[in-house]
């Protein structure tokens, strides 16, 4: 029942911020760019429908032998669930993590579940490192850019490999632990470890799964970084689409490119509800650097949205009918159990 009760709210929550979004964006936008882009829209919508198979696969690596017992489909469900309710979560975006680790948790256990989804976005976070620091190589090394660009990018690169070597280290050691140990040291910040004492075994537990992954299954935990990134160069794939819709010849490189550098933007913005305004902005910069009229940067991220819309209310479905699932399940057993009474 509580189960139920929960889907329930993020539902609710959800639907009223996917509602939010529309009104605020236009039905008739909406109509007016489906119509301008066409059938090319079926390829835009399909290459995160094939990012979010591949973000699936990341999980099921994760999981193991467990994810055997959930099935891929269904985890392929709640992950898409998961990614639409981060996006209606305003300012951290993270609202699907708890759904996600509820979600298996009658078949994981609780700290296998917590632990699997905090692993899921820290490979994801790699993954999504990886992408950005290959598309700024390749930008430097084939791209024309003036000299000012060029040391732009060599300071980003740096930042990515250091925050790379930072997510390593992490899978290495543990989070929660060293979390734990500079709690205790910070004396502003006791008060707080000393409140996490009576959680100490069970964040050790979940910690334990967390190294375990690179320590002892190290290759599984590269299979699914490879997963990770495959799904990322796949989901830029829908600006090469986009561009080829209005009759910009682009490559699948200036794709990379394009997604790369504004998600980059994005995520310097994060603190920005729904993206407003940065993801359209950021395109409008980026086409620029590209010798594109940089108001087609507007009309990309306009399309890019309605392609966020499409997957966003078909993950609130998925929410809500495990909901219903559920509650038939229930209701079908206690049928049964009532007829052999």
């Amino acid at each position: 029942m509580m189960a139920k009760k929960i889907r329930l709210i993020f539902f609710g929550l959800g639907l009223a911020f996917f509602c939010y979004l529309i009104s605020d964006f236009g039905i008739k936008n909406i109509y007016l760019n489906i119509q301008k882009t066409g059938w090319w829209l079926g390829p835009v919508i399909a290459t995160w429908g094939i990012g979010y198979f591949f973000n699936t696969l990341t999980w099921r690596a994760i999981l193991g032998k467990e994810a055997g017992e959930v099935g891929f489909w269904k985890l392929y469900g709640i992950n898409l669930s998961s990614f639409a309710l981060n996006y209606v979560t305003p300012f951290i975006n993270l609202g699907g993590e708890p759904y996600r680790a509820m979600s298996i948790q009658e078949v994981t256990g609780l700290h296998r579940a917590i632990s699997s989804t905090i692993l899921f976005r820290m490979v994801h976070t790699l993954g999504h490192f990886f992408f950005c620091l290959g598309a700024v190589i390749v930008a430097g090394i084939l791209g024309s850019f003036p000299g000012k660009t060029r040391l732009a990018l060599l300071v980003i690169g740096l930042v990515l490999l250091l925050l790379i070597v930072f997510i390593f280290s992490a899978h290495k050691k543990g989070v929660l632990e060293v979390f734990l140990g500079v709690l205790s040291k910070i004396t502003p910040l006791k008060f707080l470890a000393s409140r996490l004492d009576k959680w100490e075994t069970s964040l050790l537990m979940i910690d334990r799964y967390i190294r375990e992954l690179y320590n002892q299954r190290r290759r599984v935990f590269y299979r699914a970084l490879s997963y990770e990134v495959c799904s990322r160069l796949v989901e830029s794939l829908e600006f090469f689409f986009i561009l080829n819709s209005v009759g910009y010849r682009i490559t699948v490189l200036d794709a990379f490119y394009i997604s790369a550098g504004s998600s980059m933007i994005m995520n310097a913005f994060f603190f920005i509800p729904f993206e407003m305004g940065t993801r359209e902005g950021s395109l409008y910069l980026l086409m620029g650097t590209m010798s594109f009229p940089a108001g087609i940067g507007v009309y990309v991220g306009l399309v890019s949205r309605i392609r966020e819309f499409f997957w966003i209310i078909s993950g609130l479905g998925i929410v809500q009918l495990s909901g219903r699932r559920v509650a038939s399940a229930k209701s079908l057993v206690m049928a049964d159990l009532e007829n052999h009474d």
